[in-house]
């Protein structure tokens, strides 16, 4: 083969091994994590948690919520017309809590031009608000997070110190199932790979759509209240990176941090759970944009899944051939098994990677087509089509 017909090859190879280096140096010197030991925050705060259907989280969530409040500070949860047992048992800790205020949703159809998450928390928002008006942060949680005990309080004091709107993070992945652990990292490798925090928390730098993760969100009463609160996003499948958006817009101060002891979530608990839960969100952060979706697909399919179709093919290949394709492998398992043991995830799936790959790819397009179609469903409501442009 002749050296022009290695650029490429090489191009790979050089993008796997700036990937490593890049993961271990943030992981050294990036300022932009919160942990449980930084110093704690002053300011009133309501924790809110919207809930649809989540029998099977929303007891250990509303637990894990207190204990890393402490006593005394306002928890809300909004039971928003779950078909299982969540408002029943909502109701019973509330019986315990005097201080864990519930909002049954009654099933009434949604606002005109509201979709299901937004109204949600708007009316969480809206309810802490009206109890307390001298509160500083509002802090809203998806129910399937679990908080450490005593996590609040650095959080609040991160948001203090640095002067935010909003600030958001990134916690630990729990995975359980086989899926979970073949799926979920590639997922959340497209996501972080796809955005530096140095560059997507300095508006001199950042470059689109700022990042946010609405596992976590904890926002500046004052500013939520300024610029209408989730009213900002009421149509917005993607409420967390259209809350960063819309914010950032209007000269707000937003940062994404690391938060890997400060919480932890199991997204989804099945592959169909999986298909379903990113089918609804992976088109809407690529802006709805088949070439940007496509070219992303492209590169997985070059970069990430053709040194594995070498390194199988290796012996009815050249030697160089299998050789570039052993060491682009390589590189990318040693990439997957550092980031296995920052996340602390089980690194004896780190040889899933192209499998996860792979899927993610077809993920996105089944999220491309389900979407223009207006087929997406999210909990038995209807998502509908993507925006027009």
């Amino acid at each position: 083969m002749s050296a022009a017909l290695w650029i490429g090859p090489a191009l790979i190879s050089l993008f796997w091994a700036a990937s490593l280096l890049r993961a271990t140096r943030e992981r050294r010197e990036t300022p932009y994590r919160v942990g449980l030991g930084d110093p704690p925050g002053q300011g009133r705060v309501a924790l809110l948690i919207p809930a649809r259907d989540e029998q099977a989280n929303i007891e250990a969530c509303v637990r894990a919520a207190r204990a890393a409040l402490g006593p005394g500070p306002a928890i809300w949860a909004l039971d928003d017309a779950s078909r299982d047992q969540t408002g029943a048992i909502l109701g019973r800790l509330a019986a315990e809590d005097p201080d864990l205020h519930v909002i049954t949703g009654d099933g009434s159809p949604l606002p005109a031009g509201w979709k299901g998450k937004p109204w949600a928390c708007q009316r969480l928002g809206r309810a802490a608000l009206a109890q307390d008006p001298a509160l500083d942060f509002l802090l809203f949680i998806d129910a399937d997070v679990r908080l450490a005990p005593g996590a609040v309080a650095p959080v609040v004091g991160y948001a203090e110190r640095n002067g935010l709107a909003l600030l958001s993070g990134f916690g630990l992945l729990e995975l359980r199932g086989f899926w979970e652990n073949v799926l979920q990292p590639a997922v959340a490798g497209l996501i972080l790979g796809a955005n530096k925090l140095e560059h997507t928390n300095d508006p001199a730098q950042r470059r689109g759509a700022p990042i946010a993760n609405g596992q976590l969100l904890l926002f500046s009463a004052a500013a939520y209240q300024r610029h209408g609160g989730h009213e900002l996003v009421k149509d917005n499948v993607l409420d967390d990176v259209g809350m960063a958006t819309a914010l950032t817009a209007r000269g707000e101060a937003y940062h994404v941090v690391f938060m890997t002891s400060i919480f932890s979530c199991r997204m989804y608990t099945s592959f169909s759970e999986i298909w379903e839960g990113w089918s609804k969100n992976l088109f809407a952060g690529f802006s709805y944009s088949w070439p940007k979706l496509l070219g992303v697909v492209g590169f997985i399919v070059i970069f990430v899944l053709l040194p594995w179709f070498c390194l199988l093919g290796a012996p009815v290949l050249p030697l160089s051939v299998g050789v570039w394709a052993l060491l682009t492998v390589g590189l990318q398992l040693g990439l997957r098994l550092y980031l296995d043991g920052v996340f602390a995830q089980d690194r004896r799936y780190a040889p899933t990677v192209a499998l996860g790959w792979g899927l993610l790819a077809l993920l996105l397009l089944n999220s491309a087509v389900q979407t223009t179609r207006g087929t997406t469903t999210w909990k038995g409501r209807p998502l509908g089509p993507a925006p027009r442009a």
